[in-house]
């Protein structure tokens, strides 16, 4: 007897899966000056049931806590905090980075990209769009 799965059911176990794996194997750091932008982000996080969710105000907040964060860390920034991407990578714990913004401007995506930042996501964020970029 074969078993056929649908698309749906497929979707799900892949979701489960990654939500394993992902929460065992990371943390997930916010750093966004605005608080909408971090609930924003922290509410699609947790809609993925991804576990391990840091948020910070800005760079600084986040590096006088860096050192309780023992996991690798998918940064997931607001494209003026910049620096903390700069900052964990010469730390050598960022695993992989996520710039989110509201702005289009083409200038600062192209510093950003050449900076070494691995995705991009345009606000608002939904857990389906930032599903993809995990």
């Amino acid at each position: 007897m074969k078993i056929r799965y649908t698309n749906e059911d497929i979707r799900n176990i892949e979701s489960n899966y990654l939500a394993i794996v992902n929460e065992q194997e990371f943390a997930y750091v916010i750093v966004d000056p605005s608080i909408t932008g971090r609930n924003a982000s922290k509410n699609a996080l947790i809609s993925l049931e991804v576990e391990n969710i840091y948020d910070f105000q800005d760079t600084k907040s986040l590096l006088e806590n860096i050192n309780k964060i023992k996991k690798q860390i998918v940064l997931i920034l607001e494209i003026s905090e910049l620096s903390a991407f700069i900052q964990l990578k010469k730390a050598k714990k960022l695993h992989k980075s996520i710039l989110i913004t509201k702005e289009s401007n083409k200038k600062k995506l192209e510093i950003a990209i050449k900076l070494g930042i691995n995705e991009y996501l345009q606000k608002p964020i939904t857990p389906e769009s930032l599903s993809e970029k995990l």
